[in-house]
């Protein structure tokens, strides 16, 4: 484990570490400071956004994304969610059955990943730093269940309870592709204030003070 004793011996020489909210605060990093998430900006064209997927003006059910990031795509129970008609479905992957309410964000590809996720109603993620966080950030619904072996998973959680309307489902439930009950409790849970999520301002001005840019 030489390796990682010459990594702290190294973090111990920082002059400040900063962590964006929700923060794994530990004691790697002897100088630390906890500021506000980091969230690229975002503009929600919920409208827009059901025309492009080809969706009727006069069909109101919701929009759910679905975003694992980095597990695998066999992860996703694809036949027992599509059997659920109360929602549109939209996934990364193409090759999807051709039915009304599955869509693929390959048909908005010039869309940025995070103004699709401001204009949808509701998201199916893992409890990872950049769609749960941005998620909270824009008022987005959020399913989420966990993969067990990260150790951010118990801080953004706990930050997702105070900061957003999000729900966890067990891995069974999330198996099984009957999420609807859940997905009703989450769309029925009062919206919090929206968290601050300013960390890179709050980043730039504490690098440009430890610079001492502009005195």
């Amino acid at each position: 484990m030489g390796w990682w004793r010459r990594m702290r011996e190294h973090y111990a020489k920082v002059t400040l570490a900063l962590h964006p909210e929700p923060a794994i605060v530990g004691d790697t990093f002897p100088r630390f400071e906890v500021i506000p998430p980091l969230v690229s900006r975002a503009h929600a064209h919920k409208e827009g956004l059901r025309s492009a997927l080809g969706i009727a003006t006069e069909d109101r059910r919701p929009l759910v994304m679905i975003n694992l990031g980095g597990m695998p795509s066999h992860a996703v129970p694809l036949d027992r969610i599509i059997q659920e008609l109360r929602y549109h479905w939209l996934f990364k992957e193409n090759g999807l059955p051709a039915l009304s309410h599955v869509h693929s964000t390959t048909r908005v590809h010039r869309w940025p990943f995070e103004d699709v996720l401001a204009s949808v109603d509701a998201v199916v993620s893992k409890p990872g730093y950049g769609t749960a966080v941005g998620a909270a950030a824009r008022g987005i619904p959020l399913l989420y269940v966990r993969r067990g072996q990260f150790p951010d998973e118990d801080p953004i959680c706990r930050w997702l309870s105070r900061n957003a309307r999000a729900r966890e489902i067990d891995a069974d439930t999330f198996a099984s592709g009957r999420w609807h009950e859940a997905m009703q409790s989450l769309f029925c849970l009062a919206p919090p204030p929206r968290p601050r999520c300013d960390g890179a301002v709050v980043a730039a001005e504490k690098i440009i003070e430890l610079m001492g840019i502009g005195r």
